[in-house]
C-alpha cells in the first residue's frame, strides 16, 4: 500500500460501494495552444517514445532550450534566446530543429484543479488473470479512451498496471473502475489508494541532469 494513501477496494467480487467523501488531489495538465509554432499533439502514457534520429546531436545549449521551454512554453522567442545566451535567429533555428525531431511534442498549460472545485485523485493497482499480450493490448486500448485516467504504467511487480485516476468524487471513481472490472479484461483484482495530499508535484524533468554531460 502506498504511504499516505487509503485502501478502498479489493477483489472484484468483494467490491463495495464507496462513500461520497471528498479529498483534495493535485493539478493536471490540460493541453492548449500557447502561441508557439509547434502544434500540440495528443500524448498517451502508453505510447512508446519515438527514438531520437541518429543524425540529431544534442549539445548543452539544446538541453537548456528544452529545460527553459518545459518551464514556460509561453516565453517569447527573445526571452528564450536571452535565457540560453543565443541571438534570436540561431535560437529559433534550434527550436525548429527540436520540433521537427518531435523532441518537443507540444505546448501546454498547467491547470490548478484545486481552484476549480473538489475532486479526488486515486491510484489503482490492477492485476490480471490472463497475462497474454492480447489481453494487455485490449486493456490499454480501453484505458486510452478514459479521460479520467491520466496515467497508466505497466509495472514490474506483483500487480500489472498502476493507474492514476482523477474523478469528481469516490462514487464517480467507482463507476470508472466497475466499468473496467466488467469489461471482459480478465482482471483478477484491483486495489485503490486515495491521495490525501500531494506535497510535491514536479512536472519539470531534470533534462540537463539526466542527459547532459556528467562532471
Amino acid at each position: 500500500m502506498l504511504r499516505g494513501a487509503k485502501r478502498i477496494s479489493g477483489r472484484r467480487r468483494d467490491s463495495r460501494r464507496l462513500s461520497n467523501e471528498r479529498s483534495r488531489g493535485d493539478a493536471v495538465q490540460s493541453e492548449c495552444p500557447a502561441g508557439q509554432p509547434a502544434a500540440v499533439r495528443n500524448s498517451s502514457p502508453l505510447s512508446a517514445p519515438a527514438p531520437i534520429p541518429a543524425q540529431l546531436k544534442l549539445d548543452q545549449t539544446d538541453l537548456r532550450i528544452l529545460s527553459e521551454l518545459q518551464r514556460s512554453g509561453r516565453m517569447t522567442s527573445a526571452g528564450l534566446a536571452s535565457a540560453v545566451n543565443l541571438s534570436l535567429t540561431p535560437c529559433l533555428t534550434r527550436v525548429k530543429r527540436l520540433e521537427t525531431a518531435d523532441l518537443i511534442s507540444g505546448y501546454s498549460a498547467d491547470i490548478d484543479l484545486n481552484k476549480l472545485g473538489s475532486f479526488v485523485t486515486v491510484f489503482a493497482q490492477v492485476t490480471f488473470l490472463d497475462h497474454s499480450t492480447g489481453s494487455f493490448s485490449r486493456f490499454e486500448s480501453r484505458i486510452k479512451k478514459i479521460d479520467e485516467i491520466t496515467e497508466c504504467h505497466f509495472i514490474s511487480a506483483e500487480y500489472n498496471y498502476l493507474l492514476k485516476v482523477i474523478a469528481r468524487d469516490l462514487g464517480h471513481y467507482q463507476v470508472i473502475i466497475d466499468a473496467l472490472l466488467d469489461g471482459g479484461f480478465a482482471i483478477e483484482k484491483c486495489f485503490s489508494y486515495v491521495v490525501i495530499k500531494s506535497p510535491v508535484i514536479n512536472r519539470h524533468r531534470a533534462i540537463q541532469h539526466l542527459f547532459g554531460d556528467q562532471e
